[in-house]
């Protein structure tokens, strides 16, 4: 979101836009994860850091083919459990993240993304 000009509208917009996101985060954490996937991105949900992570799954003992949990390892299943509704808010979190890190952020779509 790009501030150049503030005006009321657009910080009542803002103020929505952020709240409808925050509904999002807590609704998706309030939800319960039917798979061991779902409990990953939930995971992720609460600390949007595929590193953080792997390291909880490790810690909690498990592993994938044999090995440790990598960030790789939470980023291709965040990405790819999109059938549910932890999945697919996970998902658009972790797109915006990426984004951030290119440095092309765009709220809009995030919000557009959890509208869906």
């Amino acid at each position: 979101m790009k501030l150049t000009k503030l005006t009321e509208d657009k910080l009542l917009k803002a103020i929505y836009d952020l709240s409808f996101i925050k509904t999002k985060i807590e609704e998706a954490l309030k939800m319960q994860h039917t798979s061991f996937e779902e409990s990953i991105c939930k995971e992720y949900i609460k600390v949007q850091n595929v590193a953080e992570v792997a390291n909880i799954i490790n810690n909690k003992g498990h592993t994938i083919q044999n090995r440790k949990f990598i960030g790789k390892d939470i980023s291709n299943i965040v990405k790819n459990t999109k059938d549910s509704s932890i999945g697919k808010i996970a998902k658009a979190l972790f797109d915006y993240n990426n984004t951030l890190q290119n440095k092309n952020r765009s709220l809009s779509k995030l919000i557009k993304s959890l509208r869906n």
